[in-house]
C-alpha cells in the first residue's frame, strides 16, 4: 500500500484559530488570521506579521508538541540559531481537543525554497556542532525516547524495503550503487555515545533568507541518540559537493577530535545511511501526496550519487 502525508485527524480553519486566540489570548485578538502550511504532523496560521499558530493535526502529535516546548527551554540558549519556544501554550477549546502554540515567525522561506549559500552550510555545521552534546545527567530535563529517531539503522531496515517497494511500483528504481552503500552503513560499526538530537532536520523544517539559516523549526522528535542522524542532513540541505564535504570535515574535526580513523569512517557511513532512508522515505510518500517531500527525497538522492560518483 502507498503511504503519503497522514490525513489530518481534526478539522483546522482560520475560524477555529480566531476563536482560540479570542479566548485564550486575547492579547493577540483581531489580529488576521490565515492558512500557512501543513506537515505530517502540525498545521500552521499565520497570527498577524509576527507570529505563527501550531496545532497538532493528529494526536501522535500531541506529545511531539508537549517535547518540543519542555526540551527548548533548555536547547535554545546554547543553539546560534532560532528555534519556536512558544510565546503562549494553550489549551484545548472551542471545539479543538489537543494542546497547541504560539510561536515566533520567522520571516524568510523553508530550505527546499531557498538553498543555502555557502556560509549558510556553514551555520548549519555550527547548529549541529552546538546542538550535538550528550545530554547533562544533572539535568532534569531527560531527551525524550523515540523509537524511530537516532536508533540503529537495522531499526529502519523493513521500513526502507517497505518504501524501496513502494517506489518500484510507481517505476522508480534506485541507482544500484545505494544497495551497496546500505549494506556498509548497516554493517558500520555503532556510535560510541548519545547525543541531543533534532530528530527531523530536513528542508521544510529550516527557514533561510538570503542564503543565511534563520531558524530551525519542529522539535517534534527531539531526542538522543547517533549523531549520524541528524549529519545526514548535510546531504539534504548541502548541495554543491565542495561544500558538503567542507562542512563534513569541519564537524567531524571539531566534534569527534581524538576519535580514531575507523570511529570516524563509521560516523560517515551512517550518516550516509541516514540520508539515504531520508531520500527514500520523502520521495515514496511525497509521490503519493507531497510534491515538496517528493523534491527533497529527489534532491538528497542526488546529492548523495554525486558522492558516490566523486568517490
Amino acid at each position: 500500500m502507498q503511504q503519503g502525508v497522514p490525513t489530518a485527524e481534526v478539522v483546522l480553519d482560520p475560524a477555529l484559530v480566531e476563536g482560540l486566540i479570542a479566548t485564550q489570548a486575547p492579547r493577540w485578538s483581531g489580529l488576521p488570521v490565515r492558512a500557512f502550511g501543513e506537515g505530517w504532523d502540525n498545521a500552521l496560521y499565520r497570527l498577524g506579521e509576527d507570529w505563527l499558530v501550531r496545532l497538532p493535526r493528529r494526536i501522535v502529535a500531541v506529545a511531539l508538541l508537549e517535547n518540543e516546548q519542555r526540551v527548548l527551554a533548555e536547547l535554545a540558549p546554547r543553539l546560534p540559531v532560532a528555534v519556536p519556544a512558544a510565546e503562549f501554550l494553550g489549551v484545548p477549546g472551542c471545539g479543538y481537543p489537543w494542546p497547541w502554540a504560539v510561536v515566533p515567525y520567522h520571516g524568510g522561506a523553508t530550505l527546499d525554497e531557498v538553498p543555502l549559500a555557502r556560509h549558510g552550510v556553514a551555520q548549519w555545521t555550527e547548529f549541529l556542532l552546538a546542538l550535538h552534546r550528550p545530554p547533562d545527567p544533572a539535568s532534569e530535563t531527560a531527551p525524550p525516547a523515540n523509537p524511530y529517531r537516532g536508533v540503529p539503522l537495522a531499526v529502519r531496515a523493513d521500513g526502507m524495503r517497505e518504501r524501496i517497494g513502494q517506489l518500484r511500483e510507481l517505476g522508480i528504481e534506485l541507482d544500484t550503487r545505494f544497495a551497496a552503500l546500505w549494506d556498509a552503513a548497516l554493517g558500520a560499526p555503532a556510535s560510541g555515545r548519545a547525543t541531543w538530537l533534532h530528530g527531523d532536520p530536513h528542508p521544510r523544517n529550516a527557514i533561510g533568507r538570503d542564503g543565511r539559516l534563520v531558524a530551525v523549526l519542529d522539535w517534534g522528535d527531539v531526542t538522543a541518540g547517533d549523531p549520524a542522524a541528524d549529519l545526514a542532513s548535510l546531504w539534504m540541505v548541502a548541495h554543491d559537493g565542495a561544500e558538503r564535504r567542507a562542512a563534513l570535515q569541519t564537524y567531524l574535526a571539531r566534534q569527534h577530535a581524538g576519535f580514531a580513523a575507523d570511529e570516524l569512517d563509521a560516523l560517515v557511513l551512517r550518516a550516509k545511511g541516514w540520508a539515504l532512508v531520508y531520500g527514500v522515505v520523502h520521495l515514496a510518500s511525497g509521490l503519493v501526496n507531497h510534491p515538496a517531500h517528493a523534491a527533497i527525497g529527489r534532491a538528497t538522492l542526488r546529492n548523495l550519487g554525486a558522492d558516490l560518483d566523486s568517490g
